[in-house]
């Protein structure tokens, strides 16, 4: 049996809470993390294991003085995870927590919120400029070739939905932390993951398509 375990497909650490709770199912399953990859999450097999994970900001805790205080609470920082973020673990069930207080957590999500609104206008304008580049050529291509235009248009819209639906979990999330309700990391994680098959799937019915559609004009 291999040491390691990939999981090619995975929750964004951007859908913090959901992200949290699936390394947690894992750790009880026996896969412990390990560290991200550019496909994925490797994972370390081991025994079964109660852990807790929380993200943090990555930078956020970067001084020797915010190390030790985290160390001393029993969290150990598991390295990048992600752009964005820092992982940390605990075994320890009766250990505090990183953040006591929802509301401060909040403020700590706040700078990386204001960049996530950049980086989320910057996709939709170029998923829109896609669109329109592709949706203009329609009329002025040869049958043939506005099947695979309109299969690559449904494949970049489905990763828009994808994408969209991770930015509106941190949003969300940010704004229950600044309402004082702490996050709940249940099997909700599970519906997440299901949203990160959709541009798999859709991708993979648009290859069928076109493969059927070149087999149809081979045959005839």
């Amino acid at each position: 049996m291999k040491d390691r375990v990939r999981k090619l497909v995975y929750i964004e650490p951007l859908d913090m809470d959901h992200f949290e709770g699936w390394l947690e199912e894992m750790a009880r399953q026996g896969l412990l993390f390990e560290r991200m990859s550019y496909w994925g999450v490797v994972f370390r097999r081991g025994e079964p294991a109660h852990l807790r994970y929380r993200l943090e900001p990555a930078g956020r805790l970067w001084t020797r003085e915010s190390k030790d205080y985290c160390k001393e609470l029993g969290w150990d920082c598991l390295g990048q995870a992600g752009p964005h973020f820092e992982l940390y673990a605990n075994s320890d069930p009766e250990a505090p927590e990183l953040h006591s207080d929802p509301v401060v957590q909040s403020y700590a999500l706040n700078l990386l919120g204001r960049r996530l609104r950049w980086y989320l206008g910057g996709l939709a304008v170029l998923t829109l400029l896609l669109a329109a580049v592709l949706l203009s050529g329609l009329t002025q291509q040869a049958e043939i070739t506005i099947f695979p235009n309109l299969c690559l248009l449904v494949f970049d819209l489905a990763v828009l939905a994808q994408e969209l639906r991770t930015y509106a979990s941190f949003f969300r999330l940010r704004r229950q932390l600044a309402e004082g309700t702490p996050p709940q990391r249940d099997g909700s994680w599970r519906v997440s993951l299901r949203w990160r098959w959709l541009p798999i799937l859709v991708g993979v019915g648009v290859l069928l398509l076109e493969l059927g559609l070149l087999a149809v004009l081979w045959l005839f």
